[in-house]
């Protein structure tokens, strides 16, 4: 019997585990979340043992009812993945419907899952032990030694349980065989309880219920072991190329089935990074911001690794040494599927030294001190992450900053509120006073100095006259260092009166992780964006404050492009609220400013391409034709549009035509795997 119950601790620990990891994919993965996963086992564990208790003094046949329920356990467990996506659909269903909840919004979702998916099974765990104490006491004299032999067996069996099924099932074999072997050996443990134990008319079909539940969590570990219990969740024009279940969660790549490109997802949730062209632009504008802004950046580092093409540009001779701190290893394993991008970081052939660690961690026990050290793109609403935006956390990274070093905070738009901007802005504040802010499409960089920052004629200088740059710049698709300054938004001076009054984010006081995530269905979507950009607004400095030895020429060249970013960033504001044509319009504008504004130019392509195809739908070629060739003429780089006119000048018979501009295509982006479908069809 104490076998048994250490058995059924080890099961008990390795299905929590599993599905506390299945729900974090459904419920943004935040504090909250865990806690109400935790508060729905205890309440399930306290019910079943008071359930119990009722009938347990009068049953004569207590291990037998021992086996039914670690039977019923592993049946319900091997069917519960199945029924994850129906809990799903259930919570979605009942937290978007009308009128009022008794509990806030941004906490129903994750209580209705954990009650579906926990509350039955922990009442079966909570009604296991007490039978299992009063089947082991029966056997001995006395109370307390049996039943504390009972509870270290089950304990000792739990901490085995989540130590095997988290740190190594589940990491090698993925969820479906962490739930098959715990669904398996708690079957077997309770066919081995009830060959013992049982009375002899229900030993043989006791053993044999638990006997085959044992074969079929052996089948169904088999039969869906390469799988995931959410795959229905991958949108039919994308194919799962690579997954990964490490500690830290769920990694995988898919692939586009219609454009050919990759995608980096964590945890369902959160895209990491793609291969289409426009994001690989994006990326390593992110990653050349920094590099420009400061004068000599010899040491890197970067925490956070994603799919390691912002990386790519901070490569020799821009740079001497650079670190990527990456603390999940799926992630690090994903990134070598962007090698053609990534210039194969974190291989042998990479210059890059990637390190598997937690970001916080190394760069407080790391002897050296960098030029420069960025927090990669995060999810400050998820739990613990929060700690990379502490007071604390910026202190120690000061602490490790070269003389005349910069510290960079990259934070994403549509994951933040604009209260919660203000206050990672103010605690970064409350180090580095000389902070100012810079903004790209959705991307948003709070960029600090331990000294007043200011733009010289070196800079520029040496864009112009650097090979280097040249080729940096060639490969993020811009043409001068212009087009980088003018994402400038505010200084230190507005910055100040843009946060006072906020609060600071610390380690005692997480403000972040508990606020952030009570925007609830609001994260990560245009209308938390359109917030965050309104907000951001009025702040938008002249680009001269910070000009000090610049000459009239370039400076008057920075601020027509500064202009015309300010233009477009209100345009995208604009159409994140829905106002199309009012957002088009500015696009417009801020092209005639600057052509050359990558914001302006690829947001108003995107609108010449969605009409094209409708008039297309329409069955007007000709109308259509106009359009993408209109769009291509705005942005020679919009491989959709190039693709789109290309595929249209096939079907009319324009053959020639069609391979020229697949030719162009195959120049800016020659591992676009839908080319050689198109090649083919021109053959």
């Amino acid at each position: 019997m104490l076998l048994a119950t250490g058995v059924s601790g080890f099961c008990a620990l390795g299905y929590e585990t599993v599905w506390i990891r299945v729900l974090s994919l459904l419920t943004l993965n935040t504090t909250y979340a865990f806690s109400l996963m935790l508060a729905m086992l205890l309440c399930g564990l306290t019910l079943g043992s008071w359930l119990v208790r009722r009938w347990l003094d009068r049953s004569q046949n207590q291990a037998t009812w021992f086996v039914v329920l670690q039977t019923l356990l592993a049946v319900y467990a091997l069917g519960s993945l199945l029924a994850v996506p129906q809990f799903a659909l259930l919570a979605e269903r009942w937290a978007s419907s009308d009128g009022e909840h008794i509990v806030p919004h941004f906490l129903w979702r994750p209580l209705i899952l954990s009650f579906a998916l926990l509350m039955f099974p922990t009442i079966l765990m909570g009604a296991s032990l007490p039978i299992a104490c009063k089947t082991y006491a029966s056997l001995t004299t006395g109370i307390a030694r049996p039943v504390g032999r009972i509870y270290a067996a089950n304990t000792l069996g739990s901490v085995f349980g989540s130590l095997v099924i988290g740190l190594g099932i589940i990491p090698v074999l993925g969820s479906w065989w962490g739930v098959a072997v715990c669904a398996g050996s708690g079957a077997l443990a309770a066919a081995g309880v009830a060959w013992a134990y049982s009375p002899p008319r229900h030993r043989m079909i006791a053993t044999a219920m638990a006997c085959t539940t044992a074969i079929v969590a052996v089948i169904l570990g088999g039969a869906f072991g390469h799988s995931f219990v959410l795959d229905q969740g991958i949108p039919a024009n994308e194919e799962i190329v690579f997954r990964c279940e490490d500690e830290y969660g769920l990694v995988e790549v898919t692939e586009d089935r219609n454009l050919g490109s990759l995608k980096l997802l964590t945890n369902r949730l959160h895209m990491e990074g793609s291969t289409l062209l426009h994001g690989v632009d994006g990326q390593r504008k992110q990653g050349l911001l920094p590099l420009l802004l400061h004068p000599h950046p010899r040491r890197v580092l970067e925490i956070g690794l994603g799919t390691g093409i912002k990386l790519s540009v901070a490569r020799p001779p821009l740079v001497e040494e650079v670190v990527a701190v990456e603390i999940s290893p799926g992630v690090i394993q994903a990134s070598r599927l962007f090698s053609e991008y990534n210039h194969h970081v974190g291989s042998d052939r990479s210059e890059i030294q990637v390190v598997c660690a937690d970001g916080r961690n190394f760069t407080a026990l790391t002897p050296g001190r960098y030029d420069l050290i960025a927090n990669g793109l995060l999810t400050p609403y998820r739990a613990g992450i929060s700690r990379l935006y502490t007071v604390e956390h910026f202190q120690q990274c000061r602490t490790k900053l070269a003389s005349g070093g910069m510290f960079v905070v990259w934070i994403a738009v549509r994951q933040i509120g604009p209260d919660d901007l203000k206050v990672i802005a103010r605690t970064l504040m409350e180090v580095f006073p000389h902070t100012t802010v810079w903004l790209d499409r959705y991307y948003l960089a709070l960029i600090a100095t331990v000294d007043p920052f200011s733009l010289d004629a070196d800079i520029l200088q040496r864009t112009k006259t650097d090979v280097a740059w040249t080729r940096a710049f060639e490969e993020a698709g811009i043409a001068s260092a212009s087009e980088l300054l003018a994402t400038y938004v505010a200084g230190p001076r507005w910055l100040a009166e843009f946060t006072d009054g906020q609060p600071l984010n610390t380690e005692d006081r997480p403000i972040i992780e508990f606020r952030a995530p009570r925007l609830g269905e609001r994260l990560n979507t245009n209308e938390l964006a359109a917030e965050v950009l309104t907000e951001l607004g009025p702040l938008e400095d002249s680009l001269a404050s910070i000009c000090r030895s610049i000459d009239s020429q370039d400076r008057d060249r920075l601020l027509a492009a500064h202009r015309a970013r300010w233009t477009a960033n209100r345009g995208l504001a604009e159409k994140c609220m829905g106002r199309n044509k009012l957002s088009v319009q500015l696009f417009r504008q801020a092209l005639e400013k600057s052509p050359a504004d990558n914001l302006a130019r690829y947001e108003f392509t995107v609108y010449l391409y969605n009409q094209a195809r409708h008039h297309l739908q329409q069955g007007q070629v000709a109308d259509a034709h106009r359009l993408l060739q209109q769009a291509i003429h705005v942005n020679p780089r919009d491989t959709g549009a190039l693709v789109g006119l290309a595929t249209l000048e096939k079907n009319l018979g324009h053959d020639q035509r069609a391979r020229q501009l697949v030719d162009r295509v195959l120049a800016l982006d020659p591992h676009n795997r839908r080319l050689p479908i198109l090649l083919r069809e021109l053959q």
